[in-house]
């Protein structure tokens, strides 16, 4: 199955062909099925939170088609430059120092890391293997890059929690890394941090939301009041220049 599956790359990410020649070699391609499940389902779960909190500011603002507009071809123009790996590099950086953006990126990658590295583990992949896959699925290059570079020096004996060292992983998932090795219990240690950053996820694009909504009410208010006042000062104008 993981043979024809790696056929079709377009279809099925390496992390899922990686599960299913765990559960070959183990007997329990069932359970592994299951838990690549669950891992999809959560990350579409999040991604959708993540875009349907950028969606009200875009629609209500009277100018939003204008603004989508502006960011597509912004896009456009930072495409070439994304494409090439320094680049991309630069950008994923300053994106990650962004306020607000920038915290909601560390945290939805924490959360992508953990549960994937906690899946893998789980299913009896190495942890040199876990590393390098899950380097392919984390869409920031700061990320992917530190996880390449990990998995290197685990090969040369080092912790895997000093290999994760860098500034932007937060002290909590280098800690929480180190006791899980030190117990002999990193998957599930890797999978509570998996179900802790979800839930800070869950609740920081709430907030996000629930700030968004009030400041474009505000901001509308505060145009529709403006053409209401204008109006009038207007109207009086006449008015009073008729008399």
């Amino acid at each position: 199955m993981s043979s024809a599956m790696r056929k079709h790359k377009a279809v099925f990410p390496d992390m899922a062909v990686n599960l299913v020649v765990a559960g070959e070699s183990s007997g329990d391609l069932g359970a592994i099925m299951e838990r690549l499940a669950v891992h999809l389902d959560k990350k579409a779960a999040l991604r959708a939170q993540m875009i349907n909190a950028m969606i009200y500011p875009a629609v209500v603002r009277a100018n939003g088609l204008f603004i989508v507009g502006g960011l597509i071809a912004f896009i456009t123009l930072m495409l070439p430059l994304y494409q090439t790996r320094m680049g991309r590099l630069w950008i994923d950086h300053i994106l990650l120092r962004i306020p607000v953006i920038g915290s909601l990126l560390v945290t939805g990658s924490m959360a992508q890391l953990s549960w994937a590295l906690s899946i893998l583990l789980l299913s009896g992949v190495t942890v040199y293997d876990a590393m390098k896959i899950t380097a392919s699925l984390i869409g920031n290059r700061v990320y992917s890059d530190k996880l390449q570079a990990a998995s290197v020096k685990i090969l040369e004996g080092r912790e895997v929690s000093r290999s994760l060292s860098h500034r932007k992983i937060p002290p909590l998932v280098l800690q929480m890394i180190a006791v899980g090795e030190s117990t002999g219990n990193l998957d599930n240690v890797l999978q509570e941090l998996g179900v802790y950053y979800e839930k800070l996820l869950e609740i920081a694009i709430k907030r996000l939301s629930a700030l968004i909504e009030p400041a474009m009410i505000l901001v509308i208010g505060s145009m529709v009041g403006f053409v209401y006042y204008a109006f009038f000062q207007a109207l009086f104008s006449l008015v009073s220049g008729g008399r």
